[in-house]
């Protein structure tokens, strides 16, 4: 082979090379959550005029739907090096958008990012001590579900209470007024002792 010729296609090589891309950063800058044909956003390249359309979300598995919001920082790759076939990989956390709250062992979805826990929806699956999960809708309601007692609490802001334990033990409390009603019958049957304490008692 000629020295020419071999020049020629090593600078045909790095040419080649040079014009394939692995993974950048990118800044979103619209997505299309409700276009059911169209899981996928609109991603700007910092320090270059590109603007990349319809990039497709990568998802862990089908039935999972999460798409980042506009100003995200994410990690787009090409298939095979090629400009023409982006996917967005996820996410990044950075000086700006930072992590919720969490500890090793813990699975977080907190909602919306970047907001406080008395204002987000925020979903924990503790792993062990005991393994629970617990939904927290702001200051409203937390709901928790553990492998020990009680097995369900549900706790409105502090003001009300349902307990459910192993034995099967329920326990309803609250700092209000407490109403049964039913449309149809309502039957309140014990078999021990059937307590009835009040200020007055009306029956009627």
């Amino acid at each position: 082979m000629s020295t020419a010729l071999y020049d020629t296609l090593r600078a045909l090589i790095r040419e080649e090379l040079g014009a394939q891309r692995n993974s950048e950063l990118g800044t979103v800058q619209a997505v299309a959550p409700a276009d059911p044909g169209n899981y996928a956003a609109t991603v700007a390249l910092p320090g270059s005029d590109l603007v990349l359309d319809a990039v497709p979300l990568l998802t862990t598995r089908k039935g999972v739907a999460s798409v980042p919001d506009v100003g995200d920082l994410v990690l787009v790759s090409f298939v095979g090096g090629d400009l023409n076939r982006p996917v967005i990989l996820g996410t990044l956390y950075n000086d700006e958008d930072r992590p919720p709250p969490n500890a090793a062992g813990q699975f977080v979805i907190h909602l919306p990012g970047g907001e406080s826990e008395s204002k987000a929806l925020r979903l924990e699956l503790h792993e062990a001590d005991p393994q629970r999960a617990v939904l927290k809708v702001g200051d409203a309601c937390t709901l928790t579900v553990q492998d020990d007692d009680p097995v369900v609490t549900v706790d409105v802001g502090g003001q009300a209470a349902i307990e459910i334990s192993r034995a099967g033990n329920v326990s309803i409390s609250g700092g209000g007024n407490l109403t049964l009603k039913g449309s149809g019958n309502v039957t309140l049957e014990a078999g021990g002792t059937l307590a009835l304490k009040g200020a007055v008692i009306n029956l009627n």
